[in-house]
């Protein structure tokens, strides 16, 4: 899985594959999909909008703190020159499913890019912090982003 490719930056890379580690050995409860679009689809459309436009401020703006450590500014503009390079701008996106694994909400969706033939598939990691659902985690998997 292509894990918002960060490249030379290890430590922002091992927190992320470690969120990753965490999450995929946990088992999966169901969740009421609905309540869970109402703040998965905006700010997930929010993140690759982000990507598209070079926008840090807008990318990281709802981040939980760890996310906020883990992705500065440096690895979001390297991330974002990759990602358009390889897979091109983000199109349109489709919910797939949501569940729930320990304390973090996974939804996944299946995103269109200018540059990618097939399906690009997202996982947004959410969490609660202070009574507000934060992104703990995002993922992108595409044939495009594994080529070096």
């Amino acid at each position: 899985m292509y894990t918002l490719k960060i490249g030379r930056l290890s430590l922002a890379a091992m927190t992320l594959l470690f969120v990753a580690a965490v999450l995929a050995g946990c088992g999966s409860d169901t969740v009421d999909e609905e309540k869970v679009r109402q703040y998965a689809d905006p700010i997930t459309e929010n993140v690759l909008m982000a990507v598209n436009e070079g926008s840090y401020d807008k990318f990281s703006r709802d981040f939980d703190q760890q996310m906020k450590k883990s992705l500065p500014e440096q690895v979001f503009r390297e991330l974002s020159a990759d990602t358009r390079s390889k897979i091109g701008d983000y199109l349109d996106k489709e919910f797939l499913k949501a569940g729930r694994q320990e304390r973090y909400t996974v939804v996944y969706y299946r995103a269109q890019f200018t540059k990618e033939k097939e399906d690009v598939i997202i996982k947004a990691v959410f969490s609660e912090a202070g009574g507000k659902e934060l992104l703990s985690g995002f993922f992108m998997d595409a044939q495009g982003l594994r080529k070096k």
